[in-house]
Parts: C-alpha cells; structure tokens; sequence
C-alpha cells in the first residue's frame, strides 16, 4: 500500500527560460500546469515559447492528453499553488551541487573559460568565427555532447584511465596555459570579433540559424535518449552450447 499521490496538477514559480522550458515539457506530458512570474508580459512571452516549442515536443512525442490548453496563468502565487500536486521553483539555478560561493553558475563560467580563448584566437588573428567554431564543434564540443571532460578524460587514458592521462599529457597541457589569451574587449577588438561573426553568418538571418541549431539538438536528444535507454537495459549472455 502506498500514500503516494498521483501528480497531475503542477504550479510553475518563475517563467523565464528554465521556468517556460519545464512548463512545455509537463504540457507534453499531458499534465495540468498553473504558472505564475511578475515580470511584464510574462504570461504572452510563456505561451510564445511553448507555442514555439510544441512542433517539437511533438517530433520527441506527446503522452495522452497533452495540450497547450492545459496552461493557465495567474500572477498571483497563492493562486498558483492553490490545490496542486507539485510546485516547480525556478529561481537561481542549482544544474550541479556546488560546495563552496563562486560567482556565476557553473556552466557559465566554463563557456566563459572557453569564450575568452575563442575571442582571443580571432582578435590575435590566428583562426576566423568560422574556423574557431569549426575546430570546437568538430573537435571538444562533439563529444561534450555525449560525456563530459573529466569521464572524456578518463577514456583519453586509455586502458590506464585518469591516472595514465594525466601521467601522459600534464606537460603538454600546462604549457599550453601558458600561451592562452586574456583579451581586453575593447570597442575594436568588440568590432573585429562582430565582423568576422557575420562574415560566418552571411545571408542566413537569426531565425534560420536557430531552426538549424534546433535541429541539431533535436538529433542529439533523440540518440541521447535512445542511448540511455539503452545503458538501462538489462544485459543478458548466452549462452552456447
């Protein structure tokens, strides 16, 4: 016997990008959703996104009953959490435990590691937009989509894992941090790094470079649930007479 309660009616606190993203998916899932935000506008900029978001959702696959009729909306949140089976917060957000303060999210203070590279390889004239993004794309950010860099690490070992690794690549590594840039954004350097972007982007507007950045994702998504699916199966042996 169990006191469980089934979960149909969700209140969504906060309907920025995290907030709205939840709010699609539970819709997806064919569940009952009240979201609540002060900001202005926030109810229109939320059925926007998942409006935006439903063609999609619809590719991955909708439960029964899903509808984006089932969203409402109140900028009261004592309403909002009125008689609902589970409140979704979504302030600061808390993507991985962190131990001790830092400023910034986690996530973002790798894509700012990451960024202030890039920005000096094309300001110092070494690689264009477009070739920077290639070499990350196709290089790191290909299997970044599928592991992170530690486990990547630990297979960049090799039958010795993590410790092999770093036994073998510790000096080459650190001397590259040695030649790694800290560049100062300056308004020329700012216009340097903008024209070479939009020699990249050429005619293709904003909303065509999002649909096949969306795409993407989409594909990535599927064989990453496909593969987690996969990795959950039971193995089974057999066995040969």
């Amino acid at each position: 016997m169990t006191n469980a309660k089934p979960i149909r009616r969700i209140a969504i606190i906060g309907t920025g990008v995290i907030g709205a993203s939840w709010t699609s998916l539970f819709l997806a899932k064919g569940l009952q959703v009240v979201a609540t935000d002060i900001a202005p506008n926030a109810e229109a900029a939320l059925r926007k996104f998942v409006e935006t978001a439903w063609p999609a959702l619809k590719r991955l696959g909708l439960s029964a009953g899903a509808s984006q009729s089932n969203l409402k909306f109140t900028a009261d949140l004592t309403q909002a959490v009125a008689g609902v089976d589970l409140v979704q917060e979504n302030g600061p957000e808390r993507t991985v435990r962190v131990k001790k303060e830092m400023p910034g999210h986690v996530a973002n203070r790798l894509q700012a590691a990451l960024a202030r590279e890039v920005y000096y390889l094309v300001a110092e004239g070494v690689v264009s937009a477009a070739d920077v993004d290639t070499a990350l794309c196709w290089g790191p950010g290909l299997r970044w989509g599928v592991m992170g860099n530690m486990m990547l690490n630990h297979l960049g070992g090799g039958p010795g894992g993590i410790e092999h690794f770093f036994q073998q690549f510790t000096g080459p590594m650190t001397a590259w941090w040695k030649t790694l840039g800290s560049p100062v954004l300056t308004s020329q350097v700012q216009k340097k790094l903008i024209d070479s972007v939009h020699a990249e982007v050429g005619s293709r507007t904003i909303e065509e470079l999002e649909a096949e950045r969306d795409e993407m994702l989409l594909g990535l998504l599927e064989i990453r649930t496909k593969g987690a699916k996969t990795a959950a199966e039971p193995k089974t042996t057999t066995r040969v007479a």
